[in-house]
Order: structure tokens, then C-alpha cells, then sequence
């Protein structure tokens, strides 16, 4: 006679920072602020930064392999694909699902910064990770844009390529 056994449930939701340092870090257009966590849950640092590769190249220097959450948003496909070239651990969070920012309602940079390292360091899971794309597809992206500007007035050509150098982390 066979016995049932119980499916094993295999947990996707594991502590992301296991061995090394768990970084927040809340994109901005010209600055970021980011919020570091050691193991034991301890802010070992605060502070803000120019939205810059050397910028964040600096901060992974100083805290190699570290897990980075950040919110999805106009900056996070180069910098989640930049950070991860320099061998963090990049989660992206849904920010339609992380209601624990959204609708906080002494929301700020650093408070932000805070709640994604935390969250992160805690269980990924609570982040509702996303995954970017490549950057191929976004590459014919300026041609079509490009098309488009035969019927646009100067501000408008002007509006559009400010909004294309910030798909690709340049100004």
C-alpha cells in the first residue's frame, strides 16, 4: 500500500542579504539617497548621491556584493543592469504592489531608501520583484521617437530628448 506524502514547498522567499550589506537606494532624477543595512539589521550608513555610474560605482567599491532593492521607475532599467555588471544582487520592486511606501504618509527619500533595504534584507518576496528587459529592445526605441518629431513643435523635440537621455543614464 503507497502512502501519501506531503508536497515539499520550496520557499522563494529567502533573507536577501545573507553575507554582506543590504542597500536601499530611492532613484531620483538628479540625486539618489540610499540607505545601507549590515546583517544584523543595523543602518551603517545614510546619504545621498549624484545620479552617476561613478557615483554608484563608489558606493559598490565600498560595499562589494551587496543586495540592492530600488523601485521601478524612469532610471531603474540602466541602473539595475549597471549595478548588476558591477556583481550586486539588484531586486526591483513593483511600486504599484509596495504599498508600505506608496502610501506612507510621512513618505520621503530617506525614508524610502530605509523601508527597500529593509524589505529587502527581510524577504525579497515582499518587494514583488520585477525584471527588466534587455536594453537591446530599447535601443529602436530614439528612432521611433525620432519619427514621431515631424510634427512636433521645439519644445516638444526638446521634452522628448531630455526624456530619451534619462532612459539611458545620460544627460
Amino acid at each position: 500500500m503507497k502512502t501519501k506524502t506531503a508536497p515539499s514547498v520550496v520557499s522563494t522567499s529567502t533573507p536577501a542579504a545573507v553575507s554582506g550589506f543590504t542597500l536601499g537606494l530611492d532613484l531620483g532624477d538628479r540625486a539618489h539617497h540610499v540607505c545601507v543595512l549590515d546583517t544584523a539589521g543595523n543602518i551603517v550608513r545614510e546619504a545621498a548621491l549624484p545620479n552617476t555610474r561613478p557615483a554608484l560605482a563608489q558606493l559598490l567599491a565600498e560595499f562589494p556584493r551587496a543586495t540592492v532593492a530600488l523601485e521601478a521607475g524612469t532610471h531603474s532599467p540602466w541602473i539595475s543592469r549597471y549595478l548588476t555588471g558591477l556583481g550586486a544582487t539588484v531586486i526591483v520592486a513593483n511600486p504599484r504592489k509596495l504599498h508600505a511606501i506608496s502610501r506612507n504618509e510621512r513618505k520621503c527619500d530617506r525614508r524610502d531608501a530605509q523601508m527597500l533595504a529593509r524589505l529587502a534584507r527581510v524577504d525579497a518576496a515582499l518587494l514583488h520583484p520585477i525584471q527588466h528587459g534587455s536594453a537591446q529592445p530599447t535601443r529602436h526605441f530614439p528612432v521611433c521617437h525620432l519619427l514621431n518629431l515631424v510634427e512636433c513643435d521645439y519644445f516638444e523635440i526638446y521634452a522628448r530628448r531630455h526624456s530619451l537621455t534619462k532612459i539611458f543614464g545620460s544627460r
